[in-house]
């Protein structure tokens, strides 16, 4: 747990020991006795504090009594991988309190000071500047998906082993999880909008509106993306599909023409009288018959293009 604060007087984020109003309390990944601590110390709601820390809890505005909670889903970079996860955002009249299962980037921008123009007593502000921040890791890790998708493509082109299409499916259920979070955080904007949960001023409205903007054009993309994908993984699956009809063909083509000379040997192999069983030559006339009928068939088969 971090109490921060930076104000217009000391324009720097700065860590302190006792919480006074305007400051910021960060939370991440909290231990039972800081949950109790902010439940007990700070008076924070305890259903606020465990839906913030539900990786299932969706998009939502609550109110309980002064206490203000705006969850809003967040990408995180987890080495290779991309998860969505939920933040709290706890307001009351004096302090912000931010409250997340896991370390992110979105947060973490703030602590390295990469953000211009919030100050933690800024309640309003400092939600809409985590919007941004929200949006700008969506961007940022949608670019890195379709550089991944490009190289996974590549190598789907020159193979077809099972890694590259797990990845693929990867990819694809990644994409609908930021599709998800995306139309989720939308209709959170609209709200605070709408239902005035929280004081808005006229820069911030701005602010607002241009997150707004940022999360439609956000969504577009991603759509068009996702779409991509699904047309990507539709057409892979038709093609193997084909290459296994022509494998089939192949080795059916193959059985059939293997499978000709054994009928007709097999005939001479049974206890009753057939035409030539006595001839010395019979073995003779036989392999020609069954080279013709190998000809034949190699020839019925390229014409249907089996072989």
């Amino acid at each position: 747990m971090l109490i921060l604060r930076k104000t217009q007087q000391a324009d720097r984020l700065a860590e302190v020991k006792l919480v006074r109003h305007g400051d910021w309390i960060n939370v991440i990944d909290p231990s039972e006795k800081e949950i109790q601590e902010l439940v007990n110390k700070y008076k924070v709601p305890a259903e606020f504090v465990h839906a913030s820390l539900d990786l299932k809890e969706r998009s939502r505005i609550d109110t309980v009594k002064n206490w203000k909670l705006f969850i809003i889903r967040i990408p995180v970079k987890k080495e290779t991988k991309f998860l969505i996860i939920p933040i709290g955002v706890v307001v009351n009249e004096y302090n912000i309190i931010t409250i997340c299962a896991k370390e992110n980037e979105v947060v973490n921008r703030f602590l390295t000071d990469k953000m211009n123009g919030f100050y933690t007593s800024k309640r309003t502000r400092f939600l809409l500047y985590l919007i941004k921040n929200a949006n700008y890791y969506f961007d940022r890790y949608v670019e890195e998906l379709q550089e991944i998708t490009t190289r996974v493509e590549h190598r789907l082109l020159h193979s077809q082993a099972n890694a590259e299409v797990i990845s693929f499916l990867e990819i694809q259920k990644t994409i609908t999880y930021f599709h998800s979070a995306l139309i989720n955080n939308g209709m959170l904007f609209e709200k605070i909008i709408v239902n005035k949960k929280i004081e808005i001023f006229p820069a911030d409205k701005e602010i607002l509106e241009d997150m707004i903007i940022e999360n439609k054009e956000l969504l577009e993309t991603v759509t068009i993306f996702m779409n991509n994908i699904n047309s990507t993984m539709d057409a892979y699956a038709s093609v193997i599909s084909n290459n296994l009809n022509i494998t089939m063909k192949f080795l059916t083509s193959l059985t059939i023409i293997l499978n000709l000379p054994n009928i007709i040997t097999s005939f001479y192999g049974m206890n009753v009288k057939l035409p030539m069983a006595q001839d010395p030559m019979a073995y003779l006339t036989i392999l020609l018959l069954c080279l013709s009928l190998i000809i034949f068939s190699l020839y019925f088969f390229f014409r249907k293009r089996w072989l």
